[in-house]
């Protein structure tokens, strides 16, 4: 997992595509792992790099089909704390005008190809079928997807 976090970019990329392999191919219950494996991939969505945002979305789609979605489900709070808590720390550091784009802040892993694919899935299933908490945040969590994508990457999904 380390080198999810390293300074190459290229040990970045085949960290995330490790542990998206790890993901697909684990035949035994990983559920204890989840949470640390969502804050690393959820740790590289502000990266500048397209190839480790593009390895970060495979290996959350992974997660969401090797997890069952309800599970995913419960760590709603705990993604949405992480995006905000990002977006605020890198909105108010040096070279933040890096990841504006008009005057709005976009959040890079979201504008890849389908990169809001995996935690929309999430979201949407609770939406429809998580208790009042759960699709109040599932709401919450679809509207700061939309704040923080550009609108190409939004029109597959409408």
């Amino acid at each position: 997992l380390k080198e999810c976090n390293s300074e190459d970019p290229a040990h970045r990329k085949w960290g995330v595509k490790i542990v998206g392999q790890f993901i697909a191919g684990n035949q035994t219950d990983f559920a204890p792992q989840v949470t640390m494996l969502l804050k690393e991939l959820v740790g590289c969505f502000t990266d500048f790099d397209t190839n480790v945002l593009v390895a970060v979305r495979d290996s959350l789609n992974a997660l969401v089909k090797a997890r069952p979605i309800d599970e995913l489900m419960e760590h709603i709070e705990f993604l949405r704390n992480m995006i905000v808590s990002m977006c605020s720390d890198v909105k108010h550091r040096k070279g933040a005008e890096l990841y504006m784009k008009d005057g709005v802040f976009l959040l890079p892993s979201f504008n890849v190809p389908k990169g809001i694919e995996p935690l929309l899935a999430i979201y949407q299933h609770a939406l429809q079928n998580g208790s009042a908490d759960k699709r109040e945040a599932a709401a919450s969590g679809i509207g700061e997807i939309v704040e923080l994508t550009d609108a190409p990457n939004l029109k597959p999904f409408l």
